[in-house]
């Protein structure tokens, strides 16, 4: 590990995690997961994998 990995790992830059916006298809709640497999991804609300991905990123 390189001295600017170690400092950004301290730091805490360059592990940001990107966001996902999901909608669920049984009761409409839309919800944000920094999950990107919509396959893994069930809805928070309901508990439902029947979801779709909202255009973006969140």
């Amino acid at each position: 590990m390189t001295l600017v990995q170690r400092l950004k790992a301290v730091l805490g830059r360059g592990t940001e995690s990107r966001s996902y916006a999901y909608q669920c298809l049984i009761c409409n709640e839309e919800f944000v997961t920094d999950e990107s497999h919509m396959a893994r991804v069930s809805c928070p609300g309901c508990g439902a994998s029947d979801v779709r991905s909202v255009a973006g990123e969140a």
